[in-house]
C-alpha cells in the first residue's frame, strides 16, 4: 500500500493530494503540497505525526497562512492545518482557554462580548491564535506573550505537554518551542472592561492599521523584522528607494514599504528576487542585515 493510500485510511479529517498552497496563504502564492491534511481532533493529529515519523515524511504545520511564502515548486511531504476541532473557546472569570486554530478576529470579539479586554492590539492582525503565539505577534508596544499564561503542545513524538509562558523565552517576533512541537490551545489572562470601552480601543487600533497598512491586496504582512525598536524596516526599505518597486507580479507597497503585494499572479520567485534586492541595497546603504519576518517553505 502506498503512503497516500495509507494516510487516507488512518485519518478522519480531510486529506488532499497535490494541493495548491496558493489556496491556503494570504499571499495567494505557492506550488502544491504533496499532501494537505486538516485533522479532525487531537487524536487525528497524533496519528498524522506518528505516520510521518514511520514513513520518514517531512511534516509542516501551518496556521491561517498569513505570514507564509511557499515556493513555486511546492512542499514535499505533509502539510497540516488545524481545523474546527481546534477552534473551541472557554471563558472563566478573567481567563479564557482557546484552541490554536481560532482566528484572532473571532477571539477578540468573543472576549469583548464577555467584558474581557486586553487583546485589542491584535485587531487587524490576520491569522490564528496558534500562529500569533508562535511568532509573538503584536505591535511596537504590545505582544501576545504579555497576555499568555500557558500553552498545550503536541511534541514530535505525539505526546501532549503543558508549558508555562515564562518557559517559552519569548522575544521580538519569536517564541522558543521545542522543534516539531505543535500548539494545541492556550490560556490567556485578560482584564474586566466594559464592552463599549473595548470596542473603542479596537476601533482605534484598526483605524491606525487601515491608515498605515495595505489591507486590500494579497500580502503576508511585514516581510522583514525591524532591526531594533527604533529602526523600522519600512524606513530602511523606503530609504533604499524600493517603495513601489515591482518585479513580475510582486510590488513593494506604496503605503507601507515593509509589505510586498501580490498585484497580479505573482510567483514566489518574484517575491524572493525582490526581497534579495531589498536586502542587498539596505546592506549597502546602511550596513544593516534585514532578517525575514515571514516564513519561507518549499522548493524553488
Amino acid at each position: 500500500m502506498s503512503w497516500r493510500e495509507e494516510i487516507r485510511e488512518i485519518v478522519k479529517g480531510e486529506v488532499k493530494f497535490d494541493e495548491p498552497m496558493s489556496r491556503h496563504t494570504s499571499f495567494s502564492i505557492g506550488g502544491p503540497a504533496d499532501c494537505f491534511i486538516t485533522p479532525q481532533d487531537i487524536e487525528d493529529l497524533k496519528k498524522i505525526i506518528l505516520f510521518s515519523r514511520k514513513r520518514r515524511l517531512p511534516l509542516k504545520v501551518m496556521g491561517q497562512g498569513t505570514n507564509l511564502l511557499v515556493r513555486d515548486r511546492g512542499i514535499r511531504g505533509i502539510v497540516v492545518r488545524l481545523g474546527k476541532g481546534f477552534e473551541g473557546v472557554k471563558f472563566f472569570e478573567n481567563d479564557l482557554l482557546a484552541g490554536a486554530a481560532v482566528r484572532l478576529s473571532v477571539l477578540i470579539k468573543m472576549a469583548a462580548s464577555k467584558g474581557l479586554g486586553g487583546l485589542e492590539f491584535t485587531v487587524g492582525i490576520p491569522g490564528s491564535l496558534g500562529g500569533a503565539i508562535a511568532t509573538n505577534a503584536g505591535t511596537e508596544a504590545f505582544s501576545v506573550s504579555q497576555r499568555l499564561e500557558s500553552i498545550r503542545v503536541m511534541t514530535g513524538e505525539g505526546k501532549v505537554k503543558d508549558l508555562k509562558a515564562n518557559h517559552l523565552n519569548f522575544g521580538y517576533r519569536r517564541c522558543h518551542l521545542e522543534e516539531n512541537s505543535i500548539i494545541l490551545d492556550a490560556k490567556l489572562r485578560l482584564e474586566r472592561m466594559k464592552e463599549d470601552e473595548i470596542l473603542k480601543r479596537m476601533n482605534a487600533f484598526l483605524d491606525r492599521r487601515e491608515r498605515t497598512q495595505p489591507l486590500g491586496t494579497a500580502n503576508a504582512g511585514c516581510i522583514f523584522k525591524n532591526p531594533d525598536p527604533h529602526t523600522p524596516a519600512a524606513k530602511l526599505i523606503e530609504g533604499a528607494g524600493f517603495k513601489g518597486k515591482r518585479i513580475g507580479g510582486a510590488s513593494v507597497s506604496k503605503v507601507h514599504a515593509n509589505f510586498i503585494l501580490n498585484l497580479k499572479k505573482a510567483k514566489a520567485e518574484d517575491v524572493l528576487v525582490l526581497m534579495e534586492a531589498i536586502k542587498e541595497e539596505v546592506k549597502r546603504k546602511t550596513g544593516i542585515d534585514l532578517e525575514p519576518e515571514i516564513e519561507i517553505w518549499g522548493e524553488g
